[in-house]
């Protein structure tokens, strides 16, 4: 939340990549972020391989993009 604060007179938009697999959960943080502004999330499942490995397509790639209220701060 620090580092949000930091850069919100900086920018419009910030983007923060993760995964299902990501502590804290996407929820978590998008609880953390709802006062800075709208957020949306995109979700699309990813196939995850390691050389000489089964696919692991148990992985969802998941983007928050947190669009900074301006007129709220």
């Amino acid at each position: 939340v620090d580092l949000i604060k930091s850069c919100i007179d900086k920018t419009d938009s910030i983007v923060i990549s993760l995964n299902n697999k990501t502590d804290p959960s996407i929820f978590e943080i998008k609880n953390a972020l709802k006062e800075f502004g709208k957020i949306q999330i995109i979700e699309k499942e990813h196939q995850y391989k390691v050389t000489n490995k089964e696919n692991k397509n148990s992985t969802i790639e998941q983007l928050l993009i947190l669009r900074i209220d301006k007129k709220g701060m």
